[in-house]
């Protein structure tokens, strides 16, 4: 749960937990909005269906909580297609939040790790300090891939590479998928680590219009309730025979 969620009701990613039923949208209607409810939304924006895990959590605790999702509500995403519709709300209710137009990420910083969602992300290194600081260059390199297989490595020096072993563990699970990859990938090696700098292929699976954090026409969210709900039976039973057990948590 974020720092930020410490304050005010217990909620987490811009969901209110509550034992009663809510009225229609309850905070976020417009005559109850306030600052902390739309800075909320923005968090929770495109991660409804990642964050269920935590919801769950609530059943095997407490089954009568309700989770209150705003973007599972098909009359909260008809009207709100995604960040930007959001920053015009605020901006015309006079609700002061961080994200703009020009920088509509936003960052989840908890105990566990800080989380960067949406938009361009700009600083990657709030908690930790970026290994190029180091003084030892990296080495940068380009492979070329036909049809899953790569079949030619361009290094600025002539280099070797033998781990046979290590790449078939790697590489195993993605054989069956692997003939549609072609072109190349370029990578960053530095201190044991390879960081991706780009990537080009004329066959993609990846649409960046389908995971526009500004449309709703490829998704229903509405449709994860469904999956939530037969997910949470197992963990509803488990709280039902702990509470019969007199086991508390």
């Amino acid at each position: 749960m974020s720092r930020r969620a410490r304050e005010g009701p217990p909620r987490s990613q811009g969901v209110y937990f509550s034992s009663q039923k809510a009225d229609h949208f309850g905070p976020w209607s417009e005559s109850g909005a306030s600052a902390k409810v739309v800075e909320s939304l923005f968090d929770s924006f495109a991660i409804v269906a990642e964050m269920f895990v935590g919801w769950l959590a609530f059943d095997t605790i407490n089954p009568s909580i309700k989770v209150l999702a705003p973007w599972r509500l098909p009359e909260f995403y008809q009207r709100f297609q995604g960040r930007n519709d959001l920053i015009d709300y605020a901006a015309e209710k006079g609700i002061p939040v961080t994200s703009t137009k020009a920088k509509p990420y936003s960052m989840d910083d908890n105990f566990t790790h800080c989380s960067y969602e949406a938009g361009m992300l700009e600083d990657m290194w709030a908690n930790t300090v970026s290994p190029l600081k180091a003084p030892d260059a990296p080495l940068d390199i380009t492979i070329h891939f036909e049809k899953g297989l790569p079949v030619k490595v361009i290094t600025p020096e002539q280099t070797s590479f033998d781990e046979p072993t290590s790449t078939s563990r790697v590489l195993f699970w993605m054989l069956e998928f692997a003939s549609f990859v072609n072109d190349e990938i370029r990578l960053h090696l530095y201190k044991g680590s390879v960081y991706v700098l780009g990537r080009i292929s004329e066959e993609k699976l990846n649409s960046e219009e389908d995971a526009s954090m500004d449309s709703l026409t490829n998704f229903d969210s509405s449709e994860t309730s469904g999956f939530i709900t037969i997910y949470a039976l197992r963990l509803k039973k488990a709280s039902t025979y702990r509470t019969e057990a007199g086991i508390k948590f």
